[in-house]
């Protein structure tokens, strides 16, 4: 008899585990690798077809760091560096905000990207049970204005807030 075997990964000339990212515990190691931009993986490979002894910092030209789908701002570079040297690092990633100003001059944070793995609906939630419990003060009202155009939480002020805060 004849067993046939189907493989968990297929060959690629491609690195796919930093495409789509990985999460996984084995033998006690977690291991989460973010994603990454597949034009600048590709970039990356093929100057290191051309260069196989290229160094790191000639890498890091053809991808930076990680691309989340959901955006934000990644948070410090050296820990980027660390984690593609050593294997092991901390990646921070923060929400993208602008400061927008209402009618009657009151004021509002716009939120149009949120890091990665974040439920918009409980973040925007938990802003408002916030609010609700008096546990920050100065937020008149968080509500999701996300549309075909894009994510876009907003989170109005009380008047005079971001005076008092400056």
């Amino acid at each position: 008899m004849i067993r046939k075997k189907e493989p968990t990964v297929l060959p690629a000339r491609i690195p796919n585990l930093f495409v789509n990212g990985a999460t996984g515990i084995s033998a006690g190691y977690a291991t989460e690798i973010p994603t990454h931009n597949l034009g600048e993986l590709i970039e990356a490979v093929i100057y290191l077809i051309d260069h196989p002894t290229a160094d790191l910092a000639k890498l890091m030209e053809f991808v930076p760091g990680p691309d989340f789908p959901t955006g934000g701002i990644i948070q410090g570079a050296a820990e980027i560096k660390k984690a593609y040297e050593t294997g092991r690092g901390r990646i921070v990633v923060r929400a993208k905000t602008a400061i927008e100003t209402l009618r009657g001059g009151r004021e509002q944070i716009t939120v149009t990207e949120i890091p990665y793995e974040v439920n918009k609906a409980q973040l925007v939630k938990r802003i408002n049970d916030l609010r609700i419990n008096k546990k920050v003060d100065g937020i008149a009202d968080a509500r999701d204005e996300t549309d075909r155009d894009g994510l876009r939480i907003a989170i109005e002020l009380k008047r005079g807030q971001m005076r008092k805060g400056s």
